[in-house]
């Protein structure tokens, strides 16, 4: 079986949530274990309603894409294949929605997340996350942010850290919508009864360590719920969006 929460909070300081997320559940034959899931958060950006629609945008691109691919083919390098012109698709959508409705810019980011079969994908644009844990609290697998301040962490600036809240962290090297180019790091990693995936913005990772992440799921009644308030208890303003999935 399987386990799946999700929720979206708008942040204290924000006249709309910029952030959307989709999770779809595909079970092959109700009595067998041949389930596929999608999961997928986004982090929009720009003036207005812009970032609202750039996130909104992208994840229907993807589940219309998950909901027809999924019912053909089960199989996850044939979707692994498909994603970067699924991504492809959606930044010329979301740029051509900006050049009809006068946008300086608009964009958004990506976090995705699908198995089937023991095996899961993980993709992802910009500095929203995946966190892929065992049940002892390791993390397996976590993405890397497309950001100044990895960069900074990469080039051996670990006082960047520090700087975690700080505005250097939100200028983003990769988004979807923001130019010609979109490209996400696409991993393809063993998923193993126990494990959990979390799935999130940057408004609830920001505040809280690899370590504090999975540790809460491992060890709360209900994990999402408990880091939605530390964000929060640690003064988070931004929109704060996560997926959880319990294996």
């Amino acid at each position: 079986g399987m386990r799946i929460r999700a929720g979206s909070l708008q942040g204290r300081l924000r006249k709309n949530n910029e952030d959307s997320f989709a999770v779809i559940l595909n079970y092959g034959d109700k009595d067998s274990e041949d389930f596929l899931v999608m999961a997928a958060v986004a982090d929009g950006m720009g003036g207005g309603d812009f970032g609202e629609v750039a996130s909104s945008l992208l994840l229907r691109n993807l589940t219309a894409f998950f909901s027809s691919e999924i019912h053909r083919s089960h199989d996850l390098f044939q979707i692994k294949r498909e994603i970067p012109r699924v991504l492809r698709d959606a930044n010329r959508d979301i740029m051509s929605y900006g050049k009809e409705n006068g946008a300086e810019w608009m964009g958004t980011t990506l976090a995705l997340f699908c198995a089937e079969k023991g095996k899961g994908l993980v993709a992802n644009v910009g500095d929203s996350r995946v966190y892929v844990m065992r049940d002892d609290g390791g993390i397996v697998f976590r993405t890397k942010d497309h950001s100044a301040a990895q960069e900074l962490l990469d080039s051996g600036e670990p006082w960047v850290e520090d700087l975690r809240w700080d505005y250097v962290r939100n200028q983003l090297t990769r988004a979807v919508g923001i130019s010609e180019e979109c490209e996400a790091d696409i991993s393809v990693l063993d998923i193993l009864s126990g494990y959990s995936v979390l799935l999130c913005t940057d408004g609830l990772w920001e505040r809280i360590y690899d370590e504090e992440m999975a540790r809460a799921v491992k060890e709360e009644q209900e994990p999402l719920g408990f880091l939605v308030n530390l964000a929060l208890e640690r003064g988070s303003t931004d929109d704060l969006t996560g997926v959880l999935i319990q294996i």
